[in-house]
Parts: structure tokens; sequence; C-alpha cells
């Protein structure tokens, strides 16, 4: 039978066993579901374990990746509002708008777009465009820059007559156009027309309320004057040599009209507006 010491020299013997990795487990979940996060996995050194003096397993227990790199959806903000435009109306009720873009931040990446309005609106400028016409008084009017509104009552068949007289910065005779409300109803182009004044017919809406717009425009040596009433054309006239019988219409229709007049013998023109009603 083997001694102690025969069992004590058999135990110096035994041969040393290294250590060795265990195959890597599964990656374990992303840090984050979007923007670059990481995950892991690891593996033990039991395959076999070390023993009786042998080596442990090389290199590390544990390895890392980049997981779910494709950006994160940013959601849209608004900016803040800008400042309300101007009225789109000088009188009347008209309306300013401000607006915001989605751009604070802009959406990105799928993100969602800013919910809400992109533009604010109010009211402005509530105060009527209509003035009681005043004869004989004149009105500082560029005529040239921007139409003028008159506004009517008067019935065809009455008899009275709406008279619109052109002034230039000094006060001159500039032209005009008179309208009469006889059956049928009549215009005649002032100092156009000759000293005796000659009626032309024409055809005025039905309806008694009548808004009337006078525009004025230059072409060259052109003059257009274009009237319309309740928003039907009813005179597109060329101020011209073959248009006029007053000697002196060139003289007077050349002169820029800076001012507008209702002579106190005007029975029709109730009220007037510089700026457009509509």
């Amino acid at each position: 039978m083997p001694t102690a010491k025969a069992y004590k020299n058999y135990a110096f013997c035994t041969k040393s066993v290294n250590g060795g990795w265990t195959n890597f487990g599964s990656w374990s979940e992303c840090t984050k579901t979007c923007g670059t996060g990481t995950q892991s996995r690891n593996r033990t050194c039991t395959n076999p374990a070390p023993q009786y003096g042998g080596a442990n397993c090389a290199g590390d227990a544990e390895e890392s990746r980049d997981c779910n790199t494709q950006p994160c959806p940013i959601d849209g903000g608004w900016s803040s509002f800008g400042s309300y435009s101007e009225c789109s109306k000088a009188c009347g009720k008209g309306l300013q708008t401000k607006t915001r873009t989605c751009t604070n931040p802009a959406p990105k990446y799928g993100g969602a777009d800013c919910t809400g309005n992109a533009e604010e609106r109010k009211y402005c400028n509530y105060q009527s465009c209509w003035n009681a016409v005043k004869r004989g008084v004149s009105i500082t009017h560029d005529l040239e820059t921007s139409s003028f509104y008159l506004k009517t009552n008067s019935r065809v068949g009455s008899n009275q007559v709406a008279k619109v007289y052109f002034l230039d910065s000094a006060g001159r005779d500039a032209g005009g156009i008179v309208f009469a409300f006889t059956k049928p109803p009549q215009y005649h182009v002032r100092l156009c027309d000759g000293p005796g004044r000659t009626n032309y017919p024409t055809a005025f809406p039905s309806k008694n309320g009548k808004v009337w717009k006078i525009t004025m425009t230059r072409s060259g040596s052109n003059t257009w004057l274009e009237v319309l009433c309740n928003k039907e054309r009813i005179l597109n006239l060329r101020v011209s040599s073959s248009t006029c019988k007053f000697s002196s219409w060139k003289g007077v229709w050349s002169r820029s009209v800076s001012k507008i007049k209702f002579p106190s013998d005007d029975s029709a023109s109730d009220f007037y507006s510089t700026n457009d009603p509509y």
C-alpha cells in the first residue's frame, strides 16, 4: 500500500489546467432607442476554469458595440410670431396678419410637424371710408396715383346732376366728369366737349344707390378716363383731339390732377372717398 509520502508526491505531479473562455452570451438591450447607444455581451473563463496553477483566460470578459445609430426624431417647434402687417385697407375694416414658422426647430428624421396655426389675423381701421360731400371745398387727391370714389343715391329720371371737377395744385381746371340722372342718363366730359357742352347717353345700373370709381391714367401723350358704376364700366375714354371739341382741351387735360372739387350746383353727390371702400 502506498505511503503518505507517495500520495504527496502524486499531488505534485498533477498537470495544471489553463482557463478557457465560454462562448459570448447574447447582446444586451441597446441603452438608447436612437442617437447611438451601446450594448454588451459577456463570457466567462469557465471552459474550463483554470486549475492547479493553470493560466487565467487572456482577453476581455466583456465586449461592447454601438447600436441604434440612426438620428432621433426631432419634433418641430414654432418660431415667435413676427410683427403684424400693415392693414389691408385704409378704412372700412381691413385685416392685419402676423406669421410664424415651424423652424424652431424644423422637424427632422420623422419628427412631428408643429400643431396650431402659422398665421394670426385681426381686424383694423374700422372707420368708414366715406366722407360727406362739401360743395365748393377742394379735396386733396392725386387722381393719377389712385382712383377717386363717389356715392350717390339719385334715381334715373330725377334730373339731378353729379359734378366732379379736377384741379391742379394751383387750383386751375384740369378736366372733370359730369353725370346727369336724366332719362335716359347722360354724361359729359368737362372742358373737352366744348363750351356748349355735349351730353352723351349712357347706361347706369338700375339700383338707386351707386358707387362710382373714377380713374385717370396716362400713357405717353395719351390720357385715359375710366368710370365704373357699381363695378360696371360705363366709360373708358381716351381724351384726345378726336374726342374733344373744346379748343383748349390739351392745355387743361395735360395738368396733373391733385385736387377734386364738387361745385355748388352739384345736386347728386352725397359722399366721397379717397380710399378703396370695397
